[in-house]
């Protein structure tokens, strides 16, 4: 078997670029801070929603395309801080784009262009390429900043998320109960390695891109230290590979067949990352008015509903917008494949 694979995603819808299109305030003030005497020769695409734009600036030819990174409003300083502190880590490590400027309050990074375009999802992925990617990730160490942290990124913001929905809603039986064995997971994958590397921890087709033949990685918003099998697994669920493919990943990745310790490594967290699909989501609906009767009813719908890569490709490959009941079934979709992915341990390990 080979290590290219093919994902049923569909492709990326293309934006047309305008010219200085209408743009929030906010981007405007950034792009005219970067580009003080250009603003009028500058062409704007929005790439990932409201937050990420392909600025092309037209004035001296030949023309020069760069990419605006703004941070989430909601972001605390600090967390802007620690991006751009990952951001400039990773550059230098030749896995992201370079970084280029950045506003006074870190609110804004102005990056290269990387000229290849992110991974077509409908088609074949090489995962030899990707993994090679992600090795040279995890082996670039912790900026000086977080090499103080012992914690994992991923069991940090599951707490924070679980906390959330505790107070959202009253939980039926069966989420807390997957909470307790993510939490006995937790306790179990630091008895096999206390390890933390530098994690991407969002890891799909629009955040893996190819630069110059290479394949380089963007958006480093979730990064942080963390066990290093989550990244192979958080790409595993969003690519819906078979547990063939997954076997062929993680020998990729390590470029020798895994001990049983590794196995089990990987087996937990292939779990775990559907439960932070089942937290978000719920918070995410409770904000458009899912409540605890919703909740309930849909936890008692059957199985084997729809399956968790399509809701995965209408929300990352076709963003729009859910109504309340269909964020909570997506949540159900990722728990139903929580508790696949555990009961499956045993066979894997």
């Amino acid at each position: 078997m080979t290590s290219t694979v093919s994902s049923a995603h569909p492709s990326n819808s293309v934006v047309p670029t305008t010219r200085s299109p209408t743009v929030p305030p906010e981007i405007r003030e950034a792009i005219e801070a970067f580009f003080p005497l250009s603003i009028d020769y500058l062409s704007m695409q929005p790439l990932k929603g409201a937050s990420v734009y392909k600025v092309t600036n037209c004035r001296v030819p030949p023309a020069q395309t760069y990419v605006l990174r703004s941070a989430f409003p909601h972001w605390t300083q600090e967390r802007r801080e620690r991006e751009v502190v990952i951001a400039r880590w990773v550059a230098e490590g030749q896995v992201g784009p370079e970084v280029l400027n950045v506003s006074d309050d870190s609110s804004f990074m102005l990056l290269e262009y990387f000229n290849g375009g992110t991974l077509n999802p409908n088609g074949p992925i090489n995962l030899k390429e990707v993994c090679a990617c992600l090795r040279n990730l995890h082996a670039l160490g912790l900026p000086p900043s977080m090499r103080e942290e012992t914690g994992s990124t991923s069991f940090t913001r599951l707490r924070g998320q679980y906390a959330k929905i505790q107070s959202l809603y009253r939980l039926p039986v069966a989420i807390e109960q997957m909470y307790r064995r993510a939490r006995e997971m937790e306790g179990a994958l630091d008895e096999i390695s206390s390890e933390r590397v530098l994690c991407h921890l969002d890891l799909h087709c629009g955040n893996i891109m190819r630069h110059n033949g290479w394949i380089r990685l963007v958006d480093f918003g979730m990064t942080g230290p963390d066990h290093p099998y989550f990244d192979l697994a958080n790409l595993a669920m969003y690519l819906g590979l078979s547990e063939e493919q997954e076997q062929v990943l993680l020998e990729e990745y390590l470029q020798e067949a895994p001990s049983h310790d590794q196995k089990r490594a990987y087996c937990y967290t292939r779990a775990l990352v559907y439960l932070n699909k089942v937290t978000w989501k719920l918070i995410q609906a409770a904000k458009i008015g899912a409540d605890s009767k919703m909740v309930e009813e849909v936890w008692k719908e059957p199985e084997g509903g729809r399956p968790i890569t399509e809701y995965f490709h209408r929300q990352i490959y076709n963003p729009e917008d859910l109504p309340a009941i269909e964020l909570v079934r997506y949540a159900h979709a990722a728990y139903d494949q929580f508790n696949a992915k555990y009961n499956a341990i045993p066979s894997w390990c």
